[in-house]
């Protein structure tokens, strides 16, 4: 996770969408010491115990697809879109107008999207799209990382090249 710990300071709760590995949930829990953790995302995988035990009640577990996820009103601190690289463009901006509506004030969301030359997910998106995305839906952007071209396997054959634009911003 991009994100640095005094970023994360005197948080509650918050949202990760679309982490089946529950790595960066784990990391919320334990590392930057939330009180609560809700996950979405569709895969089964989601209620492997093997990173953190079904029993642990800081973390809630949705199964679906976040697109579909009722996102309550300012309830959370900080949101982490792992997967939202892969939300179709012409329904990123309604997902980027529920996650705005969900932060609390000057709550923080960190997102990673793919950008041109990424082989791994079929949407992609430049520097100036995210940047007009994301003032269009009331957050102010303040950090925008191009990572460069990385040759990586995904999955047991499937070589390929990903290309990453992380991006941090706050609700204004």
């Amino acid at each position: 996770m991009t994100t640095s710990l005094s970023l994360l300071r005197n948080r509650n709760k918050a949202l990760v969408l679309g982490d089946v590995s529950l790595i960066q949930s784990k990391y919320l829990l334990e590392s930057a010491n939330f009180s609560n953790v809700t996950v979405v995302d569709a895969n089964q995988a989601l209620f492997d115990e093997e990173v953190i035990p079904i029993s642990d009640d800081r973390l809630e577990r949705v199964q679906m697809e976040f697109q579909h996820y009722e996102f309550p009103l300012s309830l959370f601190d900080f949101i982490y879109g792992k997967t939202i690289a892969n939300t179709p463009k012409d329904i990123a901006q309604t997902i980027m107008s529920k996650i705005e509506r969900s932060l609390t004030f000057h709550g923080i969301f960190c997102a990673v999207w793919a950008s041109k030359g990424d082989t791994f997910r079929p949407i992609h998106y430049s520097k100036p799209q995210l940047v007009h995305l994301y003032e269009e839906n009331g957050f102010k952007i303040i950090a925008l990382r191009e990572l460069p071209l990385q040759p990586v396997k995904g999955g047991k054959t499937n070589y390929g090249v990903r290309h990453e634009i992380v991006v941090i911003a706050t609700k204004q």
